[in-house]
């Protein structure tokens, strides 16, 4: 037999279960499309070049002169999530009252190629796309006074 209290507790959330809204939403947005792992293992120092990385990996994101070799960089963000939204009319107040709850998850990854003036590729380096472009960002020089 149910005690009258966990009876009253159960009540209780089947009326505000009744009388309230929830709602969960998972989203999902891709921005430029990664290429396969076996596409990147074409790609290797020494064996590759401009030409070849361009056609496999299509136009990249940021192209800057190292000295005598150029650094090409692609990346690729994947972004992901649920939210939950409780809502609960408080009609004797004039309103709603709701809590909301989102998890998102990020996943920017790129690679950065590096070419030599014959347009050989010469380096590949792969991580988080944050890390690949301020990692290869110049130092600014200091101003003259």
């Amino acid at each position: 037999m149910t005690e009258p209290r966990s009876a009253l507790g159960l009540a209780a959330c089947l009326a505000l279960a009744v009388s309230s809204c929830i709602t969960g939403t998972y989203s999902r947005e891709d921005r430029q499309t990664p290429p396969s792992e076996a596409v990147l293992e074409l790609l290797q120092p020494g064996q590759s070049d401009l030409q070849t990385c361009l056609d496999a990996l299509g136009a990249p994101l940021v192209v800057r002169a190292r000295g005598e070799e150029t650094e090409l960089i692609w990346g690729w963000q994947r972004t992901g999530g649920w939210s939950l939204t409780f809502r609960l009319p408080l009609a004797d107040r004039g309103g709603d009252g709701n809590f909301s709850y989102a998890e998102s998850k990020r996943g920017g990854r790129g690679v950065t190629l590096r070419f030599d003036r014959e347009e050989q590729l010469v380096a590949r380096n792969e991580g988080r796309l944050a890390d690949l472009i301020d990692v290869q960002r110049p130092k600014a020089a200091p101003l003259e006074d």
